[in-house]
């Protein structure tokens, strides 16, 4: 049975009642039948609220309680203190970013990492360190060391480094290895990492920092943009 990443991550929450193979677009539009102020994304979605799903939200109080708090798919602005130090190169995308972006399916999506990774993504979708070590029966301590092994994790993938650069591709400098390739391929790849450097090929996007002072251009000099863009952004949370 397939779900979607956050549906996955709130079936960490124990309700009495099993989570059925809902689209994220069923849960959202059933989370905004039971707020008095609706969770609106700016582009039209068309799905509507399913009683089933409705009465998965309302099986757990925490759950239900959070479904009606202004909290409910906000990210939070900032990350837990200790889960900073697991950022590199002083790149440290916010909770918003992280959630959003398309990672084209470089995630895996199952194993201990992959569970590690589902408690941070309740995280971004606002719950607290608190509220997710209730529900998964740890300390707050071991939640906030998986979130840290979930970013650490995130930084020896080449695409997200290159991604939490947030450089804008049309304005920056291209790599020296660029110097190896056609013009269509090179039209090729910045086509691509213009669009989402996630769908760069993990050899390609090793080759884009296997330079010390391109990757230190990218961190430090390169010209910069908004790393959720209409080209990369999954519509999950909003800003808190």
């Amino acid at each position: 049975m397939s779900y979607s990443l956050p549906v996955r991550a709130l079936r960490l929450v124990p309700t009495e009642i099993a989570a059925s193979s809902f689209s994220w677009g069923t849960v959202v539009e059933s989370i905004n039948s039971l707020r008095d102020v609706p969770v609106k994304f700016n582009y039209y979605r068309d799905s509507s609220a399913n009683k089933n799903c409705v009465a998965w939200l309302k099986s757990h109080q925490v759950l239900l309680d959070w479904v009606k708090s202004p909290y409910c798919l906000r990210s939070p602005p900032s990350w837990p203190k200790s889960v900073l130090p697991a950022f590199q190169h002083r790149l440290i995308p916010t909770p918003f970013d992280l959630f959003n972006v398309d990672t084209t399916g470089k995630i895996p999506n199952k194993g201990h990492e992959y569970g590690q990774y589902l408690k941070t993504v309740l995280y971004c979708m606002g719950f607290t360190v608190s509220q997710i070590a209730d529900f998964v029966g740890e300390s707050e301590k071991d939640v906030e060391r998986d979130m840290y092994n979930t970013i650490e994790a995130f930084f020896e993938m080449p695409e997200f480094v290159i991604w939490a650069t947030a450089t804008n591709f049309k304005k920056s400098l291209l790599p020296p290895y660029f110097s190896e390739l056609s013009i269509k391929e090179k039209a090729d790849v910045i086509k691509r990492v213009k669009k989402n450097p996630f769908l760069l090929g993990l050899k390609e996007a090793r080759r884009f920092l296997e330079s010390p002072r391109y990757l230190t251009y990218l961190v430090y000099g390169s010209p910069k943009k908004p790393r959720i863009t209409k080209h990369c952004r999954l519509y999950h949370t909003k800003e808190g």
